[in-house]
């Protein structure tokens, strides 16, 4: 299965690694494409803005 088929995709792992890069950088990707996308961010420091 590919990752475009996902319908929920969960990014999770220790501080500074690019969670917030890597899920701002599949959301556009699959928004692009087509697909309905809701991006939430429980990080406390805020950096995912509406930017697009």
């Amino acid at each position: 299965m590919l990752l475009s088929d996902k319908k929920v995709l969960l990014i999770g792992g220790k501080g500074g690694v690019g969670k917030t890069t890597v899920s701002s950088a599949l959301a556009v990707l699959a928004a692009r494409n087509g697909k309905k996308v809701l991006l939430v961010s429980t990080d406390p420091a805020h950096s995912l803005c509406r930017c697009i």
